[in-house]
């Protein structure tokens, strides 16, 4: 969720869900970030961000467990994307995949289960690159950068 106020206060928020087998979600847990001075009204500028197709507001994650794989991180990443992107690559250990940016204000949520950095490379139209990749940590889940990883467990 992404809301601006008429004062330009901002907030960007994702929850993480996961479908129980009586068909109903569960959270499973959420982050968030906020700010001020965000420009009323309010278009993704052509040139992006500092030179950057990608503006990333919030990523979180949480370690789980699978019936395949331990220590997975179930990660999401929340942000826009200037006007030339039309898709983005995420890149997560042997993962990768390609997410169309289908939002006409170039909003996006990519989400990945596995195990180190994400990598988001954005393209054009014509598949070209758009900037420079954008390395993922967070560092809140991570052990290895003094985080906190907890373990949830799935069954089927």
């Amino acid at each position: 969720m992404f809301s601006v106020d008429e004062t330009g206060e901002w907030y960007a928020e994702c929850l993480r869900a996961q479908r129980r087998n009586d068909g109903r979600w569960s959270e499973m847990g959420s982050s968030g970030t906020h700010g001020s001075e965000w420009p009323i009204p309010w278009a993704p500028p052509p040139e992006g961000w500092t030179g950057e197709p990608l503006l990333v507001l919030v990523s979180g994650g949480q370690s789980v467990d699978t019936a395949t794989a331990e220590n997975h991180m179930l990660q999401a990443v929340v942000g826009f994307a200037d006007p030339s992107v039309e898709s983005i690559r995420l890149v997560q250990g042997d993962l990768r995949r390609q997410v169309n940016v289908r939002s006409r204000q170039g909003a996006f949520v990519v989400m990945s289960l596995g195990v180190g950095p994400i990598e988001l490379q954005a393209f054009n139209s014509t598949e070209r690159k758009v900037g420079s990749a954008r390395q993922i940590v967070d560092p809140d889940h991570d052990p290895a950068r003094g985080g906190r990883a907890f373990t949830l467990r799935f069954r089927r």
